[in-house]
């Protein structure tokens, strides 16, 4: 045979001539023992016992990878093991795509690739690959295992610009090289595992992914030869014939792109043709894959452009791909292409523009059409705005068709309509031909009139409106119409934007009767209607302004209307729309409108506050004067909180127009009137029952504030002293007390019990606003208003909530830096200070640490902190005392209180454990672990009496490690006395020594320290704590809280107590009278020792009390 073998030649081997190989050791001689039976199955699970002309007249669509089944004994082990598969030359860059068998079949050429002794031309080119697989063979032998070849189906070739067949890649000697490489090349191990048939589908998914991440790197386009990346091309098409996932397919598509963009110059062509090629005579399926691939190879052509000279006959085979296509997602490739191409290369593109957009609006008139495809295709013609734009004229005319036949349409057709199924397909083409108009109107732009520097006439725009509402009204009338209503009210829409106010008040005899149709009567609509009718209204109103006729602001507000109903709606989107609206309604710059629109919006909150006041003993609420419009509307009372709250946030817009100097004077009530008293913001009622309306008001009441400064340039409280009269007079009358109000509402709501955590954050972020607002004026605190509101927010410092306690430091560090405070405030601040020092957040105790410091020495040092009982009992409101006295007072309380019997012995163990021998339990949750124990600790449904619920330990002892720690130490001291000393120390006498001998330790260890310095070195040193923890002191001062403790106890249970504490139980009381003396004698033994320890340790009442 004298001429090279082509992909078209190649076919089936014929069944006869199948050749086996063996697997082994070179030289071993061992031979093949399966039997002849065994063959044959193994042909019939290869499909080779049937007629070689039905296989060879199969398409390549039909064919199907298969996994590799053919397997064959080992003559090792005997067990079956799957083979190995044969080496096949790529056919991707001239080869001869035969199946290659194994150096020990006959008649394989085993000379050298490119010898001259060949006497055969057409076995020139196959001699270089079957050195490589006498190679292969080779080492498969060395391994043990036994391969033999595989048939191996045609298909399809990629047609390149590479060396003819024959002449090889590879120089002479070289072959041992590149197959070493190509084995170990990251590319071909990646392609190799995306093409392996037998693995799972998830790997598969992995390896492409990974392939892609490698294609995307640098390496690839300068390391890769075009024969490697035409290779990986060759193996990765076959992917796209299984029958996979097509998740698969599309990653393996996008490779297949990326390794098409790594080409450059002549390789490029052979790219195109390999993809148009393939395109042409695959199926559909694989035909959308294919685009993919070839829609990711022109995506990475934004930048280099190494493929502009290609790009013109790409155009054109792209051309007819969409003049082909017939299944809606080639389509859509193929509208993806035309886009990139379109975006790259815009002169390319031009001259098919006008071919292109009549396919696909032919695509877009069809009503079958899926909505999906539809809105992919309308979105790709508005990203070609550009060529709308410059070629003006095609666009006008069909503007100018697209009307007329609407006008045709729906004035014959739809009226001659005679049953339900004919009028359903008259509005099917009335809605195609209508989303077509709207999709061309929207690919124009926003400036296509000449007003907007565009090139298409006003009036001719006013006409095309014209046409188009009368022609669409009565249609927007009949039922079932939503989608021509809703294109209808887009188009107008767009087409309104183009005109001025005065073009477009000469269609208002029709637009409006249009829009007010929509928004009145008592029929419903979807929310996509409900979004394109409140957009149309924005856009009438935005350009008729203050041209706008009264009455429609009475149609469109009004109790008649829907778009009150519409406040309820549960689409975001709706809402949002129609809160636009209503601002823009609010904006106008006219004072007929803004008075109408105002007094409609305070007419619905009259009726909608007063539903909510119902419950309450409270008089009915009058915003306006006259009849009201909205009298007879009912609504229930979760609607009238959502009417309120969005008529609130409505009125914001005039609140924060700072220039509208007609929302400030002409409104009556003003803003500033009705947000701060007519809405009764500070209601203790409306706060307890309603707190999310009185939080929306509080909220608009703060912006309305915040915009205009909180009116301090005109408040009389920052005039200085010195200021003369003049300066007093020239002040408006009406807002020099809008800053007095403003403090007065802040320091009642902070002051009141009922008001909700998202009220009171809010009204600490604007104290701190007003703090920061005066910096400049620090004489203003001087007066009774600006000393109430910092007393205010000492108190909001013992909140319970850390955000609130923690913007008060803020605000205190601020106010104390600027100016000086009598000495009662200063008081006031140290007592909070000193209480958060307790906290068992370190963040807390630093925040509050630093404020501490910043307070005038001068006044603190001399002042005394709560005096205990006295000033306790000479009080007449207990009930509100908080920080120091409230902590003496649940202290107090706890001991007047009988023994609870939830102490239980493991706790007395973990405690004591720490306070003798400092050892902590273990710290799980987000709980401090004296703190969980507490909780655990507590049994409902015990009574308690009315001092108990006065001062309750459990809502004081959160976070606060002082009470944490007297809570302990007074139960474990409480838990020896009930179990008459038998405790997990021991009984009574190893309880004694326990505790006298950790207390004999600390005495003799803080009497050999010699000065402060060397006591902190030896702390750290010997009992190896971490700095600023000072473990070792707590526990000495815990240590001396439970011997007071216990100390109290003990002289209860033998002597009694008339008030103080209650008595305990008469096994108890017996127990101790009888052994008084012993534990007198034990008290006695250690006053010494305990006296030496509270000289050391700074607690001085305790070392008076041990020495007398």
């Amino acid at each position: 045979m004298s001429e090279v073998l082509n992909a078209e030649s190649v076919r089936p081997p014929d069944n006869d001539a199948k050749v086996n190989s063996y697997a082994g050791k070179a030289g071993d001689g061992r031979e093949n023992n399966t039997t002849p039976m065994a063959r044959s199955a193994e042909r019939r699970g290869r499909g080779e016992g049937f007629d070689n002309r039905s296989r060879q007249s199969l398409s390549r669509s039909d064919i199907i990878p298969r996994d590799n089944r053919n397997s064959a004994y080992s003559g090792r082990d005997g067990y079956r093991q799957k083979d190995k598969p044969p080496y096949r030359r790529s056919t991707s860059r001239g080869g001869t795509g035969t199946i290659q068998s194994n150096s020990n079949a006959p008649g394989n050429i085993n000379g050298p690739s490119g010898s001259a002794n060949s006497p055969n031309p057409a076995l020139k080119g196959r001699r270089a690959d079957d050195a490589v697989e006498r190679r292969s063979n080779t080492s498969s032998s060395r391994s043990g295992r036994r391969v033999e070849d595989l048939q191996i189906r045609p298909r399809p070739q990629i047609i390149n610009q590479g060396p003819p067949s024959g002449t090889g890649y590879e120089k002479k000697g070289d072959s041992k090289d590149v197959s070493k490489g190509y084995i170990e090349d990251p590319l071909t191990k990646l392609v190799k595992r995306i093409t392996r048939t037998g693995s799972e589908r998830d790997r598969r998914v992995t390896s492409a992914r990974q392939l892609r991440e490698y294609l995307h790197g640098p390496e690839i386009r300068t390391s890769k030869s075009a024969k490697q990346i035409f290779e990986a091309i060759d193996g990765l098409q076959n992917v796209l014939f299984e029958r996979i996932s097509k998740e698969l397919k599309h990653k393996v598509a996008v490779c297949i792109g990326l390794l098409g963009s790594c080409l450059s110059g002549q390789d490029i062509h052979g790219f195109f043709e390999w993809a148009f090629s393939n395109v042409n005579a695959a199926d559909d399926d694989v035909k959308v894959f294919l685009s993919m691939a070839l829609l990711e190879m022109l995506k990475q052509e934004e930048a280099p452009h190494k493929a502009r000279d290609h790009i013109e006959n790409v155009m054109a085979n792209v051309h007819q791909m969409l003049e082909a296509a017939v299944t809606p997602s080639l389509l859509m490739v193929v509208l993806d292409i035309i886009t990139v191409i379109a975006r790259v290369f815009p002169h390319i593109f031009g001259s098919c523009f006008r071919e292109v957009t009549d396919i696909v609006i032919g695509w877009l008139i069809d009503p079958t059409q899926t909505m999906h495809l539809i809105e992919h295709m309308s979105a790709s013609l508005v990203q070609l705005q550009a060529f709308w734009q410059a070629d003006i004229q095609f666009s006008v005319m069909l503007l100018g068709q697209f009307t007329e036949d609407l006008e045709l349409m729906l004035e014959q057709d739809l009226n001659q309509a005679v049953n339900e199924t004919t009028l359903e397909t008259v509005t099917a083409k009335i809605t195609a031909l209508l989303r077509v108009f709207y999709t061309v109107v929207l690919s124009l732009g926003d400036s296509i009139s000449t007003l907007r520097g565009g090139q298409i006439t006003v009036e001719y725009l006013v006409e095309l409106l014209n046409k188009l509402v009368a022609s669409l009204g009565p249609a927007v009338k009949m039922a079932h119409m939503e989608n021509i209503t809703i294109l209808s009210n887009d188009s107008i829409r767009l087409i309104l934007h183009q005109l001025s106010a005065e073009m477009a008040i000469s269609c208002g005899e029709l637009i409006l009767p249009y829009i007010i149709y929509q928004t009145s009567g008592p029929r419903t609509s979807s929310n996509s209607v409900a979004v394109s009718t409140l957009r149309l209204l924005h856009k009438i109103v935005e350009v008729f302004s203050t041209q706008l006729p009264v009455y429609v602001l009475q149609q469109l507000l009004g109790p008649e209307s829907l778009l009150p109903l519409y406040r309820f709606s549960h689409c975001p989107q709706v809402v949002t729309e129609l809160m636009a609206l209503y601002h823009s309604l609010l904006a106008l710059k006219s004072v007929p409108l803004l008075e109408e629109a105002y007094r409609l919006v305070l007419s619905d909150m009259e009726v909608c506050y007063n539903i909510l006041l119902v419950g309450s003993n409270q008089s009915q609420l009058q915003l306006v004067a006259g009849d009201n419009p909205f009298k007879t509307i009912h609504y229930s009372s979760r609607q009238a909180q959502q009417a309120i709250m969005f008529n609130v946030g409505a009125l914001i817009e005039i609140a924060n127009t700072k220039s509208n100097l007609i929302g400030m004077w002409a409104l009556s009530p003003s803003i500033f009137t009705l947000l701060s008293q007519n809405l009764q913001v500070t209601d203790p009622w409306m706060n307890k029952h309603q707190s999310p309306v009185v939080y929306s008001v509080l909220h608009a009441f703060y912006s309305h504030c915040n915009r205009h400064a909180n009116f301090m340039s005109s408040s009389v409280l920052l005039v200085a002293p010195q200021i003369d009269a003049s300066r007093l007079a020239t002040m408006s009358q009406a807002n020099n007390q809008n800053f007095s109000e403003i403090l007065r509402i802040i320091v009642t709501l902070l002051d009141s019990d009922s008001t909700s955590f998202d009220s009171r954050c809010l009204l600490m972020k604007w104290t701190s606003d007003i703090i920061a607002s005066l910096a400049a004026t620090p004489h203003i605190y001087t007066s009774s208003a600006l000393s109430s509101l910092v007393s205010t927010v000492i108190l909001q410092g013992y909140h319970r909530e850390q955000q609130i306690f923690q913007c008060t430091a803020q605000c205190l560090k601020s106010i104390f830096k600027k100016t000086s405070f009598p000495e009662v405030i200063v008081k006031k601040c140290m007592e909070l200070c000193v209480y958060r020092l307790s906290d068992v957040r370190k963040p807390v105790r630093e925040c509050f640490l630093s404020l501490l410091k910043i307070l005038p020495v001068d006044k603190i040092l001399h002042m005394d902190l709560f005096e205990g009982e006295e000033e306790w009992m000479s009080s007449e409101k207990r009930n509100r005392e908080v920080g120091l006295a409230a902590a003496w007072q649940v202290r107090r309380s706890h001991m007047a209180s009988p023994a609870s019997g939830n102490f239980h012995s493991h706790n007395f163990r973990h405690v004591m454990a720490f306070i003798l021998s400092g050892t902590p339990p273990s710290q799980n949750g987000s709980f401090h672990w004296l703190e969980a124990m507490y909780h655990t600790r507590q049994r409902n449904g015990k009574l308690k009496s009315q001092q108990d619920l006065t001062f309750n330990l459990t809502e004081a002892i959160s976070n606060n490690e002082s009470l944490q720690w007297f809570w302990a130490t007074w139960e474990c001291a409480q838990f020896a006395i009930v179990s008459r000393l038998r405790t997990p120390l021991g009984k009574a006498p190893e309880t004694f020594m326990a505790i006298e001998g950790v207390i004999k330790a600390f005495a003799t260890e803080s009497q050999s320290f010699s000065s402060l310095d060397d006591a902190l070195e030896r702390r750290d040193c010997v009992r190896g704590e971490k700095v600023g923890e000072y473990v070792c002191l707590q526990r000495v001062h815990l240590l001396m809280n439970f011997m007071e403790h216990l100390d109290k106890l003990l002289y209860n249970a033998y002597e009694g107590c008339a008030v103080a504490m209650p008595a305990v139980h008469k096994v108890v009381k017996t127990f101790f009278r009888t052994n008084r003396n012993t534990c007198q004698e034990w008290l006695s033994r250690i006053r010494m020792s305990l006296l030496t320890i509270a000289v050391h340790c700074g607690m001085w009442a305790t070392a008076v009390r041990s020495g007398f």
